[in-house]
């Protein structure tokens, strides 16, 4: 029997984030070991907030920053607060889009990469509506 953070993964990944952006809580260790990406969080913070867009294979990733750091706001208001989830994400109405030493704002990942139970790359934490793109539009010029 799968255990329920495995059916949540599951459920996120194949359905509910297949035709909408969703917010999730990444492990920063996790990305740095698998896919070499320095989430530049300091000592005691060990995760970050990104918002997810996706086709069959791939989710396009912004990461999210507090830090005032003149990058594109987005509005965690178009994200549905569930308080059971990701409750170490602090849901301030105006994070930014953060940016790696590199300039780099967005990354992707495969699919399978949110699908390890044991080890998740990241936690999944609530849907968003489509009006989040007005915040990332900067960003992600090809979403509606």
């Amino acid at each position: 029997m799968k255990s329920l953070m495995e059916l949540r993964l599951k459920t996120a990944v194949e359905k509910t984030c297949k035709d909408k952006p969703c917010l999730w809580s990444f492990s920063v260790k996790r990305v740095k070991e698998r896919k070499g990406i320095d989430l530049g969080i300091k000592a005691g913070k060990n995760r970050r907030p990104g918002i997810t867009t996706g086709n069959q294979y791939i989710y396009r990733i912004v990461f999210l920053t507090t830090k005032n750091n003149g990058q594109p706001k987005v509005d965690l208001s178009y994200c549905r607060k569930k308080e059971k989830l990701c409750s170490e994400v602090e849901w301030v109405n105006y994070p930014r889009v953060f940016i790696t030493k590199s300039g780099k704002r967005v990354f992707r990942f495969p699919k399978e990469d949110f699908l390890d139970a044991e080890k998740p790359l990241a936690e999944f934490c609530s849907d968003c509506d489509r009006e989040i793109f007005y915040s990332l539009k900067e960003v992600l010029p090809n979403e509606p």
